[in-house]
């Protein structure tokens, strides 16, 4: 480390002249008028090679005594200072709280349920193409809030799971009453049929 200070230092020391020289070093000549020469400090400063990195590479952080000791190998273990064994250990968190609910009951509802809304889901995939654009976009609506009431209810919330189970029993019928009278179609339908009979009538009249 000091011999690099030392090599930055001297290149701090360089003077330019006041001529048109070049670069001067510590013991070499100045260049005067139109002289282009280097001094003899430089000239012989780039002749030689520094090897003071080298050093810093295997240079200590921790300026200590290297200490290698096999006999340390064999030296006692030291005892505890206190034998811990017998204290009480942490509690692990179980979760928060669920519901009352049977787990074969939860299972019972939840696998039931959701299939009854995965086969839902499907038929509406193959029917929408079919279905009147009010009738699908209702159908897909109460099929997102009995897809999310299902899942609600497996969650096992104290403060929603009796709320989702009730909601997902009501949503499903009228999920599939959507799909399969389609009351927009029928609606629509049936206001033509009476328009049309209300029109043979006037014109019979």
């Amino acid at each position: 480390m000091s011999q690099l200070g030392d090599e930055m230092a001297k290149k701090a020391n360089y003077k330019k002249t006041d001529g048109d020289g070049d670069v001067v070093g510590d013991g070499g000549s100045s260049g005067g008028g139109d002289g282009n020469g280097v001094g003899k400090g430089e000239a012989k400063g780039d002749d030689t090679i520094s090897f003071s990195w080298w050093r810093l590479v295997f240079k200590k952080r921790a300026n200590h005594r290297m200490v290698c000791d096999l006999r340390l190998l064999f030296k006692p273990i030291p005892p505890m200072r206190a034998d811990v064994r017998g204290e009480k250990k942490r509690v692990k968190w179980d979760g928060a709280k669920t519901a009352n609910w049977s787990p074969w009951l939860v299972a019972l509802y939840v696998t039931f349920v959701g299939l009854l809304v995965a086969v839902g889901g499907v038929g509406l995939l193959l029917k929408s193409h079919s279905m009147h654009l009010a009738d699908a976009f209702a159908s897909v609506v109460v099929w997102c809030l009995a897809s999310s009431a299902i899942l609600r209810f497996a969650d096992q919330e104290q403060n929603t799971a009796s709320k989702a189970a009730i909601q997902s029993a009501l949503l499903l019928p009228v999920f599939f009453g959507i799909l399969v009278a389609r009351p927009a179609e029928l609606a629509l339908a049936t206001a033509v049929a009476s328009g049309a009979t209300s029109g043979v009538y006037n014109t019979s009249v």
